[in-house]
């Protein structure tokens, strides 16, 4: 995000700062710059849209919050947190990413889809015999209503959805 300049609308404290970029500069071994000296912070249950060319550096901010991506220098922040190796697992619990291809099981219904989400937290043989603990399969109703979904949804195959209800259901999945 080149000279990329960001308009601040309102003044958030620091506490409701859901998301810091600080002094961040990308630059990847073959020489390419990506980011230089971005300052960036997206409050709480605010949206953020970034626009930029392609090779802006849009995927690079993306990838580095999910920490595919390490900054060359700077510091990612999430929840106050600075991101490194020690409390990726912890972060990566609480932070998804959707990408342009949401790769659900067409043949699984919506339910199966968003539960696979929390395929990390149940054992093999629950997850096998496709079986999870109640508050997870209520968790999943109430990402899919938060979605605009309804509970007819649930047991709907995902090839039956339009693309923008599947983006939905990519969302709920995390």
């Amino acid at each position: 995000m080149r000279g990329a300049s960001v308009p601040h609308r309102q003044h958030y404290d620091k506490e409701h700062i859901m998301l810091k970029f600080h002094s961040v500069s990308k630059r990847y071994d073959d020489g390419t710059q990506a980011l230089s000296e971005l300052h960036l912070d997206i409050p709480q249950g605010q949206f953020c849209v970034l626009l930029g060319s392609s090779g802006a550096g849009k995927s690079t901010l993306l990838y580095m919050v999910n920490g595919l991506v390490t900054p060359t220098t700077g510091q990612v922040e999430i929840g106050g947190k600075a991101l490194n190796r020690a409390n990726m697992k912890s972060i990566r619990r609480t932070v998804g990413m959707v990408h342009q291809q949401f790769n659900l099981t067409p043949r699984l219904s919506v339910a199966m889809n968003v539960l696979s989400g929390a395929l990390p937290f149940v054992s093999y043989l629950r997850a096998a015999a496709m079986w999870y603990p109640r508050v997870l399969r209520e968790r999943a109703c109430k990402l899919l209503a938060e979605v605009g979904l309804s509970p007819e949804h649930l047991t709907r195959r995902v090839s039956e959805l339009s693309g923008g209800q599947m983006q939905r259901v990519a969302l709920c999945r995390m």
